[in-house]
């Protein structure tokens, strides 16, 4: 029986249509000196070209509600001799320290969309996956969204992976939802990607971004936004992380590289992962 929907959290606007609920848990202390140690090694194939082929807004995330894996579900993970959990993998990781801890809701089982409007939108919750972790901040200022999803076997993970790319390349640009004379487009990170690729890790960074000004304040631009993604697939198990904001295709440019130096910390931990 396929889990209950649970969806990436939009920003104030989106998330009138779609408001997702999760309890975030922290195991950055435990992890912190693995994770330092494992970040110089590991990174991925993004590549931080924009190019634009897709407008789209993220999905607003609908509402799900919580849910805590059972032990029984639990994937444990080897690292350095130390265990570590699938339920128990830190995707609030640097979350409470910059946002407060009271921001962070999660881990639930959930996924992450692509924007709303997109002609896949639940491409990933339509996945084969076999484990969902996913953990969420959200509110006037800020939306963001880290998931992991453990599939049966490597090639799966792989499968789900190119599915991603084929859905951007597929609605390249699109109407916004919110407003008849608003479009988003796809802009993709090469650079990063390759950057990634030479270090050893396969990651696919893009931004559905709005066409307007970077002189307008993000707070200031109402219902236009853009949303950056960074997807990243190690053995059975692909991570995905995302931002919503006012982006444009310039200010995006900087916002993916902030997002990738954010993310390797995280994909650093995923080879340990024994499922």
């Amino acid at each position: 029986m396929e889990p209950e929907r649970s969806t990436a959290t939009r920003p104030d606007h989106v998330n009138r249509l779609r408001r997702p609920l999760i309890v975030g848990a922290a195991v950055v202390l435990a992890i912190a000196a693995v994770t330092f140690a494992l970040r110089a090694g590991i990174q991925e194939d993004p590549d931080p070209r924009p190019s634009t082929a897709a407008e789209s807004t993220e999905p607003a995330p609908r509402a799900g509600a919580a849910e805590e894996t059972p032990a029984s579900e639990v994937t444990e993970v080897t690292e350095g001799g130390s265990t570590l959990r699938f339920a128990e993998f830190p995707l609030d990781l640097g979350w409470a320290e910059t946002y407060g801890s009271n921001m962070v809701n999660g881990p639930s089982k959930g996924v992450i969309l692509m924007p709303e409007g997109h002609c896949d939108e639940g491409i990933l919750y339509h996945s084969d996956a076999q484990d969902r972790l996913w953990t969420y901040i959200s509110d006037d200022e800020v939306s963001r969204n880290r998931a992991i999803l453990g599939f049966a076997d490597a090639s799966a993970a792989r499968a789900t992976f190119r599915a991603l790319r084929a859905a951007v390349a597929d609605c390249d640009t699109y109407s916004s939802p919110y407003t008849s004379d608003e479009a988003n487009s796809a802009e993709l990170y090469d650079a990063i990607d390759e950057a990634n690729a030479r270090a050893g890790t396969t990651t696919f960074t893009f931004a559905y971004t709005f066409r307007g000004s970077d002189r307008v304040p993000m707070s200031d631009r109402h219902h236009k936004f853009g949303v950056l993604y960074q997807f990243a697939v190690v053995d059975r198990v692909l991570y995905g992380s995302n931002q919503y904001a006012g982006w444009t295709r310039r200010s995006a440019r900087e916002g993916a590289l902030t997002l990738d130096e954010e993310n390797a910390p995280l994909v650093a931990l995923l080879p340990g992962l024994e499922r």
